[in-house]
């Protein structure tokens, strides 16, 4: 080993979440990360390199992302291949072929490597504590997964503080094994917008006079059904003036929010769906125009837009789960996510809050979404990335010098 690579750290991250056909919470997890450290490293990092891994055929898609100062390293498999190995556990040994360094793997699941330290984002454990919110396949694989990673990777990254107790309680880990990398919102991007830009945002989406949203999967662990089911047991003097707009994509199990929206009754509010159409850019717009973002879920490992929606400067109502308590503080309308009834005095709370005290929660809830930052996000995880080099490159170093010298023979 020459000496300059001793101090020079290798850094690898799987990118495949970024060119994923479906861009899920994962991938705007990775983004946010991956722009942080692009960003770190343009003048901040040395001897650290950083590589994004993926498979060739989506290299190109990495293009419209810009990165300057991120390497790329393609996987020599293709992807029917890859994905079969990866779900049946039988992908090869794969720092022999992309590189020796440490693995960041922010979607759950932990690469077999040789010679490697890696670190495993595990961002909630819905598949094990409320399974039957999630699609039963996916269930199953996550299950045998996620326990065999949380064996195999040497760090464990998740997004609360919440998680990391339960994450620790349910696998039996240690908490040395586990860091915290708290997901983030961009308040460059997510501000409130001014009204024209709103309405250009509304009419492009059909959304007529005053909202309600609900940002999330349509599917049943974000509970938009009690949602709708709530906006209904609203007083009729006040469900006469807003819609329910439920903005996200498409899901499981999610017959009975269809269900709903066309049984609502002739003349009423109108519930709007929707799925798959609106774009990240329009995001900030659509939290602006809203008068109260509602995040019902039943369980969360960070919960996203109540945070986004906190950056915009518009009232939350959220569930009064632990994760939301840690997330959102006391800026939040809490509710119970099992009754119809709470969530009906949280919507009817947060429509008729005064004025003074609504704007003093606005502020306050502002400055709360801003101080999660991408960049510390990037720093603890470059941190991780850097203690477990040095323990990599000592194991190493350990060995050669304990390796038996050459026999000269005579």
């Amino acid at each position: 080993m020459r000496i300059t690579r001793l101090f020079t750290s290798q850094l690898y991250i799987d990118g495949n979440s970024l060119v994923a056909d479906h861009f899920s919470g994962v991938g705007h997890y990775m983004l946010g990360l991956t722009r942080a450290l692009d960003k770190l490293a343009s003048n901040k990092l040395r001897r650290l390199n950083i590589c994004i891994v993926v498979l060739e055929e989506s290299k190109g898609k990495l293009d419209k992302y810009k990165f300057v100062n991120l390497d790329v390293k393609t996987i020599p498999l293709e992807k029917t291949q890859f994905h079969e190995l990866l779900v049946q556990d039988r992908l090869p040994l794969m720092d022999l072929s992309v590189g020796r360094g440490v693995y960041l793997f922010p979607d759950f699941v932990t690469w077999p490597l040789e010679r490697s330290k890696s670190i495993t984002t595990i961002h909630d454990l819905s598949f094990e504590e409320v399974p039957q919110f999630v699609d039963d396949g996916n269930a199953k694989f996550l299950r045998e997964a996620v326990r065999k990673s949380s064996q195999r990777a040497d760090r464990i990254a998740t997004v609360t503080n919440t998680m990391k107790r339960a994450i620790a309680r349910f696998y039996g880990l240690h908490d040395n094994k586990i860091i915290v990398t708290n997901n983030a919102v961009d308040t460059k991007l997510f501000y409130r917008r001014d009204r024209a830009e709103i309405n250009a945002v509304k009419r492009k989406y059909g959304i007529d006079g005053e909202y309600i949203l609900c940002v999330g999967n349509i599917e049943p662990r974000k509970n938009q059904e009690r949602l709708m089911e709530a906006f209904l047991k609203l007083p009729a003097r006040l469900a006469k003036n807003y819609n329910v707009v439920l903005v996200g994509a498409g899901g499981w199990k999610n017959e009975a929010v269809y269900r709903l929206a066309k049984k609502q009754p002739a003349g009423a509010s109108k519930f709007i769906i929707i799925e798959g159409k609106v774009v990240d850019e329009d995001m900030p717009a659509i939290y602006s125009g809203a008068s109260l973002s509602v995040n019902p879920s039943f369980y969360e490992g960070f919960g996203m837009p109540t945070v986004e929606a906190m950056a915009c400067r518009v009232l939350v109502v959220a569930s009064d789960i632990p994760v939301m308590r840690e997330v959102a503080g006391q800026g939040a309308i809490y509710v119970d996510p099992n009754s119809v009834e709470s969530i009906a005095r949280g919507i009817e709370q947060g429509l008729t809050l005064q004025p003074r005290e609504k704007a003093t929660t606005l502020k306050a809830n502002y400055k709360r979404a801003a101080s999660y930052r991408w960049a510390a996000t990037a720093k603890e995880i470059i941190r991780a990335a850097r203690r477990l080099d040095f323990a990599m490159k000592k194991e190493l170093l350990v060995q050669r010098l304990h390796k038996p010298a050459k026999s000269s023979g005579n």
